[in-house]
């Protein structure tokens, strides 16, 4: 698929599949008391799924790839609503 394509797709699973739910899960293992709590205190934090700087961006995905991702991995795939985003989302689906 095309860039736009992806993104779209993306973005159909997110408003119908539950992706608000995966944001929030990333959100609580980031922000309150997580490594992204400062980088990320006015996007992120503030409206999960949403940034809009480098410094956020670089920090949420540093810690997705190492203990949050895990976290919210497996606390994602025990909850229904956020299982099926992962679903809808991943490379079967959205290629």
């Amino acid at each position: 698929g095309t860039p736009m394509g992806k993104q779209g797709c993306f973005s159909c699973c997110q408003a119908n599949c539950g992706g608000s739910t995966y944001f929030q899960y990333i959100a609580n293992c980031i922000c309150g008391s997580g490594p992204c709590a400062t980088a990320c205190r006015t996007e992120y934090c503030v409206s999960p799924g949403t940034f809009s700087s480098t410094a956020c961006y670089t920090c949420l995905t540093t810690a997705m790839n190492g203990a949050c991702g895990t976290t919210v991995n497996a606390a994602c795939k025990a909850d229904p609503t956020c299982s099926a985003y992962l679903t809808c989302s991943g490379p079967s689906n959205c290629p």
